[in-house]
């Protein structure tokens, strides 16, 4: 298992996009999974995020939602994880517009718990939906335990995901059929 420090100190040189050569991945590293400037709504998030009483990690991954959502401007969103609701609050904060669906292959994001995420894949007919489009999976929880790594470690290699970026709390993979597989340790 891969601890905190050791994964922060081999993404030192790509936390700000360094070493990306694709400009499409530097933008999104950069401007959407590590940006640092608050945005409009993260003071009111962080209020929300008090009176549910949740900790700062999970105001963190809420933001991490907040900011996917509005770059995607998601109409679908799946979400398979144990604070469904808290989560849904942060991406309609990002994207106004997204619905939840019942159906993972609907969806153009996709949130997951890590030990949640198999199911998802497993099955051969939603998952040659879910990745025949452009959909953004997020995978909380990826180096919490042995499984949950192996969950993430599958995903990744899943012939439909293109490109994954290891953010240590969650994971997210793009699937792109059309673009080389490339994994990154931000």
């Amino acid at each position: 298992m891969c601890s905190y420090l050791s994964h922060k100190l081999l993404s030192l040189g790509r936390r700000r996009g360094f070493g990306v050569q694709s400009p499409t991945d530097y933008a999104l590293i950069r401007y959407v999974l590590c940006e640092s400037w608050p945005y409009y709504a993260y003071g009111d998030l962080r209020s929300y995020c008090r009176e549910c009483g949740r900790g700062r990690r999970a105001h963190r991954l809420g933001c991490l939602l907040f900011r996917v959502a509005n770059y995607v401007q998601a109409y679908g969103v799946y979400v398979a994880t144990t604070a469904d609701d808290f989560f849904l609050h942060y991406i309609h904060a990002g994207c106004h517009a997204t619905e939840r669906t019942a159906d993972v292959a609907d969806a153009q994001l996709v949130v997951a718990d890590s030990l949640n995420m198999p199911l998802t894949v497993s099955r051969p007919a939603v998952s040659r939906r879910l990745f025949a489009k452009g959909t953004i999976i997020v995978v909380t929880g990826i180096h919490q335990s042995d499984a949950a790594e192996t969950a993430w470690q599958k995903l990744v290699s899943t012939p439909g995901v293109g490109t994954t970026f290891d953010l240590y709390d969650a994971g997210v993979a793009l699937t792109d059929t059309e673009r080389h597989p490339h994994h990154y340790l931000v």
